[in-house]
Order: C-alpha cells, then structure tokens, then sequence
C-alpha cells in the first residue's frame, strides 16, 4: 500500500513486523489482554489491538522523518531518482532493528493458545480413504487475516476515506485541487500498512518461538541453566539448531549427560550431527523415535554398514526396510498384484517375525481396522560413545540406560 499510494519502497516494513509481534506479546502479557477472551483467544485480540499500537508509530514515523522526502516535499527530489527514500527507509529498518535487540533482547519469545496444538478432524473423505486433521490455531488466524484483508478492501471501496486514498494515489496533484490533503492521506497510508503488517505479525507469533536456523543459543541456555531442572525436553527441528543448543549446554556445563536431555525424532540422531560436532558432546543425549535398529537386526545393521558405508542406519532407513518386507508378505498372501487383493492382505496380516523384526513390539506385526500397528511402541535412544543406540524398553533395547548419578 505505501508503494501504490506514496510510490515509496519501504524497506523497514519488515522490521514494523518485528513491532507488531512484540506489541501482541505485550499487550497478551502485560496489560490484561488475556483476561478478557481467556487462554484460547486472547492471543488473537492481542493481534488485533497491536494493530491500532502499530498505526500510531508508523503514522508518528511519516510525519517525521518520511513526510519530508516524499509527497509534496520530496518533489524537488524526485529528478535525481529515489534515493533518499530508500536511504532514509533502509536507516529507519536499522535502527528497529539494532534498538529492538537492545530494547527487547534476543531471549525467543511466543504467545501460547491451547488451539495451536489442537485439530479439526475433516472426513473420512472418499470412503476411508483420506481424512484430513486442519489446526485449530492457523485456521482461526487465517479467518482472522481474511477478515481484516476484506474489512480494508471495504474501507477502500466504499468509504470516503478510501476514496481520498486512491485519488492521492492516481494523482495527487489533481487531490490537492479537489480539497483532498495528500500529505494527510501519505500518513494514512502509512500507518494502515503497518498496522496490517502488524496485525499479522501478531498472528504468526502465537506459539511460534522461533524460526530455524536459531542465531544465538545463549539466552535459552541461560534460562536453562538458571531454572536448574530434573530433566530438559529438547526438541529442535533442524540439525544445525540441535548443534547448537548442544555446543552450548557443554560450554555451560550441562552437556555429557549432567542433565538428562531428552529431545523428539530423529534429527538429533542424524550421522550428519557426530560429522560437524564433537562426539562427546552427543553422549547421553537421548531422543524418542517411532523406529530404531533393536536387539533384533544385529545382523540386518553389519550388513547395511557394509554396503553403504554408513555409520548405523537410521530410523527412516529401518521403516522403509522395513515396509518393503511388509508389502512383500502381503503380495505373496494376496497371490495377485490387485491392489484390492493386497489391501484385504494387508487388513488380514498377523504374523510373527520376518517383518515384524523391524518394528518395535513384541515381535508380531497386526494391524487394526483403522491400519494402525497393533501394540506399536516407541522407542528411547542414546548416544552412548558416539553412536545412537535403543535403550528402552528394555525387550527391544541394545544396551541399558546411561543416566547422572545424583
């Protein structure tokens, strides 16, 4: 919007967005937003009144520093180009910037709502075949992003405000005849592109504490350190971010198994993690996966050593394997390649062994009338001298549990 009605490239838009998100996080935290609404939507209205916090400071921004190279008063520039916009809007981006690092730290911060972590079942859709789970959380915040994009387009179109915004954009020297104050409608604009930004910007921080790759490590660690915790769920979703976090509980001195760390899925188990790292700050760390070489595939793990050079074979390598012996025991049941037929075997499968060594469990493979595994469990891995192996349950387990004395 501020390039369709000023014709100016704002490059600090981005950082109104860092605004925006801090404004929600205050406002949620600070000034009773969540008593109103309650735990579920008061994140939203923090969004949503964000927005007008926003508008104030961009429209407080134009009027002193962008109202003087653009509109009327930037005429006399615009023969030599737009360079003193975009210098002037790239010296504004730094400085929200550098001043919201100093003012707000780099500690990550989120706004949490129980919808986030919660879903509306769609279906099943096409007999059994598809059902589709949509989140709670970005459906209301798409509703809400759809409501205040339409509720604009209809200030736009239908108001008289609107209609002075687009007569100052097509031509404002023809505005200024008509009665229109172009400089007054510059600072709408302005301030309704941030404040939109804002709004936005709101949404996306609820429950979103931050977006890989992660910068700094030492404020989470810090925190860490400082609450002194029986236990640590560390749950990175990207394998230099694991590095990390590790490489900093270790210089902290917190790694190596001082303080239990457990962390989700198998990032943090990857060969590409021991290739960057220092093995020993891996040791103790364990993570809870859906597949993992158990006491069972001795044999299976040399032989895929041997034929790939490969460290260990990995939790998707393992089910994969795994899968094809699957389709291989139901292909031989079905006697025929129709895919009916080999559903119905699929449905009707109950064996022992073959298969069933390369999922945990007690060593049958069954599958219930939802095609859910009958008896599936998880399994809890280590690193234990530099390399991830099963430690629990115990039936599936290569080796016992390393754990702090206390």
């Amino acid at each position: 919007m501020i390039f369709g009605v000023m014709r100016v490239i704002n490059f600090a838009q981005g950082d109104f967005m860092m605004l925006g998100m801090y404004a929600a996080y205050y406002i949620f935290g600070l000034f009773g937003a969540h008593a109103l609404l309650g735990t579920a939507l008061n994140p939203y209205l923090a969004a949503l009144i964000a927005g007008p916090v926003i508008f104030l400071a961009g429209v407080l921004v134009h009027k002193l520093l962008v109202s003087r190279v653009t509109g009327m008063r930037g005429s006399a520039l615009e023969s030599e180009g737009h360079y003193a916009q975009l210098i002037l809007t790239l010296g504004v981006a730094l400085v929200l910037q550098n001043g919201g690092l100093f003012v707000f730290g780099s500690t990550p911060i989120s706004i949490p709502t129980p919808l986030s972590s919660s879903a509306w079942p769609i279906g099943p859709l096409y007999g059994e075949a598809v059902e589709v789970f949509v989140n709670q959380g970005q459906a209301v915040s798409a509703l809400i992003a759809v409501a205040v994009v339409a509720a604009f387009v209809l200030l736009m179109g239908r108001s008289r405000l609107g209609k002075s915004l687009r007569a100052a954009a097509d031509n404002p020297e023809a505005a200024i005849y008509m009665g229109i104050d172009v400089e007054r409608s510059h600072r709408l604009a302005f301030g309704f592109s941030v404040a939109i930004t804002a709004i936005g910007s709101g949404l996306l921080v609820v429950d979103e504490t931050f977006t890989p790759p992660l910068a700094n490590a030492t404020p989470l660690i810090q925190r860490v350190r400082s609450a002194k915790p029986d236990i640590l769920l560390l749950l990175p979703t990207a394998i230099s971010d694991a590095k990390l976090l590790l490489e900093k509980m270790n210089e902290f001195g917190l790694g190596k198994g001082k303080l239990p760390t457990i962390s989700n899925g198998a990032a943090i188990l990857d060969p590409d993690l021991r290739s960057n790292m220092n093995v020993e700050q891996l040791e103790g760390v364990m993570s809870v996966v859906a597949n993992w070489t158990t006491n069972a595939q001795k044999d299976f793990v040399a032989e895929v050593k041997k034929n790939t050079s490969e460290p260990w074979p990995t939790q998707h390598f393992v089910t994969t394997y795994g899968d094809m012996w699957i389709f291989k025991a139901a292909l031989e049941a079905a006697g025929s390649t129709d895919r009916q037929a080999v559903a119905k075997a699929l449905r009707a499968m109950d064996i022992t062994g073959g298969p069933a060594n390369f999922f945990p469990g007690n060593g049958k493979l069954k599958f219930d009338d939802n095609g859910h595994r009958d008896n599936a469990s998880l399994l809890i891995v280590q690193w234990q001298q530099g390399i991830p192996i099963a430690v629990y349950p115990p039936k599936d387990a290569v080796a016992a549990p390393h754990w702090p004395k206390q």
